[in-house]
């Protein structure tokens, strides 16, 4: 399956889903649509690998294990993910900007070639979830502190289905949020809430009419189905990582992940909702 190679945080990549559970199938396109709260473990699957998340055994994660205390009426999936730099392909300089994340999507492991989830985004104020990090310090890269990424939507093949004689579905909804890790007023170590507002302009800002190759994804001046429901990303700490080589400077602006035992990087989630309510 071809993949879409963008920038960090939203460059997508195709990946296997690595844990156990109960997941959506892949055969049981629900067509909804979606116009109630509703948990997004319900509906959607964490099988959207990004960044470093492409490489076997970088970025793992397990439903329902390993994750902190839930808070009080906790929706849907607890969520405990682990990720290490990848050390791949550095062979030769830049090596690729270390990060990684993954996509909650429906169908599983669907980039946009087949519809998404049917829902009536005009009902929806805002995706909320609890988060902690626990990782090396500083949580920087050349010195700048780190966020960690909540997305939601944004799926867009950008032709590549369609260039193979199938039908390209994009997500008119479009999210993206940061929260700043190891901040008083960002993502701790402890399980906090976070809430990413649904504007009605995040409703349509990737809004598409119907032409060969490429699904109308939108009616009413919103969007008529979700592929991802929801999403995070993180950058690696370089700084507190220390490099293989120290005649090579392995951070910026070569962005080598050549890294002497890099310590991972521990990503909890839990009550990733989709709400009616304004936060």
């Amino acid at each position: 399956m071809p993949r879409a190679r963008l920038a960090w945080p939203l460059r997508l990549a195709v990946g296997t889903l690595l844990v156990a559970g109960c997941l959506p199938s892949i055969s049981d396109l629900d067509h909804g649509p979606l116009n109630e709260t509703f948990a997004v473990s319900d509906f959607f699957s964490p099988s959207g690998y990004m960044g470093d998340g492409e490489y076997f055994g970088k970025l793992q994660g397990t439903p329902n294990v390993g994750c902190k205390p839930r808070p009080v009426g906790a929706r849907g999936n607890c969520y405990a993910f682990t990720y290490l730099p990848n050390d791949l392909g550095c062979s030769s300089f830049p090596c690729v900007d270390p990060w990684a994340g993954v996509f909650w999507v429906f169908p599983s492991n669907s980039w946009g070639s087949t519809i998404g989830h049917a829902i009536d985004v005009s009902k929806f104020k805002q995706v909320s979830f609890w988060a902690a990090v626990d990782g090396p310090t500083p949580f920087t890269v050349d010195g700048n502190p780190q966020p960690l990424k909540g997305l939601a939507g944004g799926i867009g093949p950008n032709g590549q289905f369609a260039h193979l004689g199938g039908v390209d579905y994009s997500d008119g909804v479009v999210v993206m949020d940061g929260f700043q890790i190891g901040s008083a007023d960002g993502v701790m170590t402890e399980m906090k809430q976070f809430h990413m507002p649904l504007a009605d302009g995040d409703k349509k800002v990737n809004c598409q009419v119907a032409a060969p190759g490429v699904a109308a994804n939108c009616t009413s001046g919103a969007a008529d189905f979700l592929i991802a429901a929801f999403g995070f990303a993180l950058h690696y700490p370089t700084d507190a990582a220390q490099c293989s080589n120290p005649a090579v400077d392995c951070h910026s602006p070569l962005d080598s992940s050549m890294f002497v035992n890099p310590a991972p990087v521990h990503i909890y989630l839990d009550d990733i909702v989709w709400d009616t309510q304004a936060p």
